[in-house]
């Protein structure tokens, strides 16, 4: 009779087992699907492991999907967080969620987090896109301080609220190489001129582009659509003077989540996605725009291809997040 249960277990298991299962990674990414899924197939195609993703939305940028891994802790769910910046990355790496692991790949980083929690690679540009039609015969803009310039008509100078994503790194880099106290008069100027503060950076390139508005911050690739598609703007790399802060480069990052369902997967995910190949196409497709501290070329946007770069690294920029969000959240939203 025992062996009649065992058997009988045996075939019960063996009929649930699933035989559409597949070899799978699954990856929380705050990169744009357009840019995100064609490397996904790639991969899928190189190497028969299906990637499933998750995808975060413009209006919390990664914030969304870092809570996200918070509450899963217990649980994970990811193998890999690819993030388009790096601050929330860090974020994970502090609360105790990311797996070292260092890449065979990792030599073509920008960055390497010192424990190998995680690697910077690849990298947008913070630029000033500018409408010349609309500002006419008014001064050229050419560095990050000119938005709170009175040279310029307020109304028609435009930032991204410095809460999510790039544009909260940004601000938390100027908290880094200001000072606090010069960090907060800059933003406490750019409030009381009454500068428009947008829900995004794609949002500030379209009010550039339709002449809503003159000139803004926003990221090198929202830039390039634009520019590419034949619209109206010019793109300048701000604070390019000798004694300029330069400018400022928003590598992606990656990370392996610890106690993920598939991670020897994540692995050859990571592997892969640092790569030649992969950042050639990340390149091509106008995603990565900054490969190894040199202006990458293999796109149509008419980028210049001379730049002085801010020098603070991910370290020195990270203590700064979580105090300038604090002021920019009380001063911009009460």
């Amino acid at each position: 009779m025992k062996l009649l249960n065992l058997i009988f277990v045996a075939v019960f298991l063996m009929g649930c087992s699933d035989p559409e299962a597949v070899d799978e990674v699954i990856v929380y990414t705050s990169v744009d699907q357009h840019y995100s899924e064609p490397l996904f197939e790639q991969f899928q195609r190189d190497t028969g492991i299906k990637v499933r993703a998750v995808y975060d939305v413009e209006a919390n940028k990664t914030t969304g999907l870092v809570n996200r891994i918070i509450s899963e802790r217990k649980r994970p769910k990811a193998d890999v967080f690819w993030n388009g910046e790096y601050s929330q990355t860090m974020l994970l790496a502090v609360q105790g969620l990311l797996e070292a692991y260092y890449s065979p790949q990792a030599e073509r980083a920008l960055w390497l987090d010192p424990l190998n929690r995680w690697t910077a690679f690849g990298g947008r540009i913070r630029v000033l896109i500018i409408n010349p039609e609309a500002l006419g015969d008014n001064p050229m803009p050419d560095s990050i301080f000119d938005l709170g310039d009175d040279r310029w008509p307020a109304d028609k100078v435009a930032l991204a609220l410095p809460l999510f994503g790039t544009t909260a790194t940004h601000a938390a880099s100027l908290w880094s190489h200001l000072g606090p106290s010069a960090a907060i008069d800059y933003f406490l100027r750019l409030k009381v001129r009454g500068i428009q503060f947008l829900d995004g950076n794609s949002v500030v390139r379209d009010k550039v582009v339709s002449g809503d508005i003159w000139f803004g911050l926003t990221d090198s690739d929202d830039a390039c659509v634009a520019a590419v598609s034949g619209k109206p703007i010019t793109i300048k790399y701000p604070d390019q003077q000798s004694d300029g802060m330069g400018t400022l480069v928003i590598p992606n990052s990656v990370a392996l989540i610890s106690g993920g369902p598939n991670t020897a997967n994540g692995r050859t995910f990571i592997d892969y996605l640092l790569g030649k190949e992969s950042e050639d196409l990340l390149s091509r497709m106008g995603w990565f725009h900054v490969v190894a501290g040199k202006i990458n070329a293999s796109h149509d946007c008419p980028l210049p291809q001379q730049i002085r770069i801010h020098t603070a690294t991910p370290a020195e920029i990270y203590p700064s997040v979580g105090t300038s969000r604090a002021f920019l959240r009380e001063l911009l939203l009460r």
